[in-house]
């Protein structure tokens, strides 16, 4: 274990700044992604078989920085209601 770790930093030593450059390709096309497309959303049912994994999966999109809100009422996405 010890060594594939060392292997590892060692190559991400060696190979910085390509890896650094890939990381920042990967943010700006998916901000372009994001801003040439339509709006998104996760929808995420009240009804569910592992509440405390739906609660975790709101947690990590609003730590990542995605807007979180909660629906008042009923509507309709993509003809489901």
């Amino acid at each position: 274990m010890l060594t594939a770790s060392m292997a590892v930093l060692d190559l991400a030593s060696e190979r910085r700044s390509n890896l650094l450059y890939n990381i920042y390709r990967m943010g700006r096309d998916a901000i372009a992604a994001g801003e040439s497309g339509n709006p998104y959303a996760y929808i995420i049912p009240t009804e569910q078989w592992d509440e405390w994994e739906a609660k975790n999966l709101v947690n990590v999109l609003f730590r990542g920085g995605i807007e979180v809100k909660r629906a008042t009422r009923d509507f309709n996405a993509e003809g489901k209601t």
